[in-house]
């Protein structure tokens, strides 16, 4: 049956979520009866219809827990078992003992049992349900799981324990089975600080992923899709990686690392890069532009109306010319954390660098046509080139010099001269920040 989540009456109850695959059910025909098997996501389970002569039998086999061997390390896997009041998370794949024996939870299966009309009813929700329904949500009682309800069966030569679960009733959520598990999303609400070099697109929210699951998603050649890492475009893309992990650096408290090349989190998912705050996880994708934001954004919806990446994306972008300092109080308002004490510091400095360079210059109308009126705005260029950044309020005026076409010191041969030398001075700077983080942004930055 299905069940309304905010009804008072089933707040005692116990939620196990379940993935749902995109996969079509599954016909089979045998002998006088045919079998129609309904795949959840992941190898979680699956849910049988039996058509015989004397009418339909239902079965659903739910596995709470995988194990999943990789070279020398094991990686397990908890489907999420959530208990409605006050939202707490209870673990059902922890081992259960019977008959003097311990079975691991990789050895429970967990039978579901429902009524007819419940079962019709399920089928029909599973075969009818929209694009974005990714979770099946059964609900039971847990006083009715007990070992009056649990058998023994052999198989594959080991003894597995079923337990019977005796559902309640089911809800199909458009949400991810997995996500509550990491915490709640973060409303994205970034306005300042976004400007023509840096800026923020796609969803309003963005979500933490558990460092478990991420630690598997992203080891490197984890994907069984590749792609080609020897591409000006891959190397561009890298450099606004770098910038925004040299921009999360600055913040006190968070750590970052990038996903492995070629792994589920990069390639399937589209993560370049993990960010860690306050005890959670939150994948980020990074763009060098908008224009490839924007194109990656209506390729991600695509992907995610498909079920094949688990949250609509929040995609950061920033290029060459933006600057980190700024980056820095974005993800520092984002995050709600602090800049580091030297950074706030530094952070001071520059502002009043920028208000005592531009106090009389912020206007071409208020610039001079002297032999050495442009130089205070080359100057304020220059200073925020050393810093690694670039000063575009400076560059408009000089190009506004050149346009209005009286001072003749300053001309086009001039500003061509001078922009050229500012933007060398900025990459030689960002090489030489690039370079004190290189041991961060190595192999060792892999989960």
């Amino acid at each position: 049956m299905l069940l309304n989540i905010h009804s008072q009456e089933i707040y005692p109850l116990i939620e196990v979520r379940l993935p749902l695959a995109q996969s079509s059910p599954r016909y089979l025909q045998l002998n006088s009866s045919t079998r129609t098997t309904y795949k959840l996501a992941y190898n979680s389970g699956t849910i049988v219809v039996v058509e015989k002569d004397e009418g339909l039998k239902y079965y659903g086999n739910i596995n709470l827990q995988r194990h999943i061997t990789s070279g020398d390390r094991e990686f397990t896997y908890n489907l999420l078992a959530l208990a409605l009041i006050n939202q707490k998370i209870l673990d059902l794949s922890k081992p259960q003992v019977f008959n003097n024996i311990e079975y691991p939870a990789s050895l429970i299966v967990y039978q579901l049992e429902m009524d007819n009309d419940s079962w019709e009813g399920l089928i029909d929700q599973l075969e009818n349900r929209e694009l974005n329904e990714r979770t099946l949500s059964i609900f039971f009682n847990l006083d009715s799981v007990n070992s009056s309800n649990y058998r023994e069966v052999k198989q594959y030569k080991e003894k597995w324990l079923y337990i019977t679960i005796h559902a309640l009733g089911f809800i199909l959520k458009p949400e991810i089975s997995w996500l509550p598990e990491a915490g709640l999303p973060i409303e994205l609400n970034i306005s300042s600080g976004i400007d023509e070099n840096f800026g923020v697109y796609g969803a309003d929210k963005l979500y933490p992923v558990s460092e478990k699951r991420l630690e598997y998603w992203s080891r490197k050649d984890s994907s069984s899709s590749t792609y080609s890492s020897d591409t000006q475009e891959h190397r561009i893309g890298n450099q606004s990686v770098k910038r925004i992990m040299l921009a999360l650096e600055l913040l006190q408290g968070v750590s970052a690392w990038t996903t492995g090349e070629n792994s589920i989190a990069d390639v399937n998912f589209k993560w370049d890069l993990i960010v860690k705050v306050n005890n959670r996880c939150y994948p980020l994708q990074i763009k060098s532009n908008s224009e490839t934001a924007v194109e990656a954004f209506e390729q991600y919806f695509e992907l995610w109306e498909q079920a094949e990446i688990p949250f609509l994306p929040v995609i950061f972008w920033t290029n060459a010319g933006s600057c980190i300092n700024k980056i820095a109080q974005c993800f520092a308002n984002l995050f709600n954390v602090p800049l580091k004490a030297t950074q706030a510091s530094t952070n001071s400095e520059v502002a009043l660098t920028k208000i005592n360079s531009h106090k009389i210059y912020k206007h071409i109308d208020e610039v001079r046509t002297g032999n050495k009126a442009h130089k205070p705005i080359v100057e304020a260029l220059f200073d925020a080139a050393g810093r690694g950044e670039w000063d575009k309020q400076a560059e408009d005026l000089l190009q506004a010099i050149v346009d209005r076409g009286k001072n003749s010191h300053y001309q086009l041969i001039n500003h061509c001269s001078i922009i050229g030398k500012a933007r060398i001075k900025q990459a030689e700077v960002l090489k030489e920040k690039l370079e004190s983080l290189g041991f961060q942004l190595n192999g060792d930055m892999y989960l």
